[in-house]
């Protein structure tokens, strides 16, 4: 699950959370009597939810989880919503605290320009970004989020690391392989990274610019694709893995093993396509 989906979910579940309740209706608030073929008591379950969080804005999916986990009966979203819409019930906004992250003002320190742009022909370009794998184990949905980089130039895949979320320290052993591959092949390499937490941060930062100089690390600005080449081969890599092993395993472990066979096969045929098309190119010139 992820961070959004789990905060929602609290919401959803506890209703008020960490929310702060700011002015409140008055208890006196009182529906007409529904009617219709549904629960009779749909109108004073509803009230009563009212009642119990004061007016604080709520949806009539959250009234609806609210009334089966205290009353242990369903009134659907469309019937709960036709009864506010036929009351004009409209719930006040909460006031709502608006928190100061430490992210957000990381992200102005460590933040990186965009060196690539729309220039997807660059000859020395590493792609990294997050991509989440769906496996099934042991009949339960497992899911593994695989950081993952590819040279743009052959779309061999350069390194990768899988852990349950995104986050730095996959973006980190990832960073050290991309290192490893630019110094193997004597050249400086330029990482493109969007501007997820898992790369706007201090250890990310500290790695490049403290402990290494053979690569160069660049964003790709907010709210454009200018990390397309590796969106889009995370979607082909993904799609080729399925269709040829499946989605089933007995581990993880597993699970990893079989996609490490996969790169091999991946990196193979793709240097061989990458060689062959360089050979033709000096052929016609």
């Amino acid at each position: 699950m992820s961070k959004a989906g789990y905060h929602k979910w609290v919401k959803r579940n506890s209703l008020i959370s960490s929310v702060k309740i700011g002015d409140s209706l008055q208890n006196d608030l009182v529906l007409p009597k529904y009617k219709s073929k549904v629960d009779p008591r749909a109108q004073d379950l509803i009230q009563a939810c009212f009642d119990k969080f004061k007016g604080l804005a709520t949806g009539a999916k959250t009234i609806n989880q609210w009334i089966i986990a205290n009353f242990q009966t369903h009134i659907s979203v469309k019937v709960i919503a036709k009864i506010r819409k036929e009351n004009k019930l409209e719930m006040p906004s909460a006031e709502r605290k608006k928190n100061n992250y430490a992210g957000i003002n990381r992200n102005k320190k460590y933040r990186k320009d965009d060196m690539v742009g729309d220039n997807f022909q660059l000859e020395n370009v590493i792609g990294i970004d997050g991509t989440e794998f769906k496996i099934f184990i042991n009949n339960k949905l497992v899911k593994q989020n695989c950081m993952i980089a590819y040279d743009w130039s052959n779309s061999t895949i350069v390194g990768h690391h899988f852990n349950p979320t995104e986050n730095s320290n996959s973006a980190l052993k990832v960073l050290d392989m991309i290192e490893k591959y630019a110094k193997k092949n004597s050249q400086k390499m330029i990482v493109q990274s969007d501007q997820g937490t898992a790369f706007v941060n201090k250890n990310v930062f500290s790695f490049i610019h403290k402990k290494r100089h053979q690569i160069t690390h660049s964003m790709s600005n907010a709210d454009f694709k200018h990390n397309a080449p590796t969106e889009s081969l995370n979607g082909w890599v993904k799609s080729k893995f399925f269709l040829r092993f499946g989605n089933i395993y007995d581990s993880v472990e597993h699970f990893v093993s079989t996609f490490t066979e996969f790169i091999q096969m991946w990196n193979a045929q793709h240097f061989f396509i990458y060689n062959n098309n360089r050979k033709n190119s000096l052929l016609v010139v």
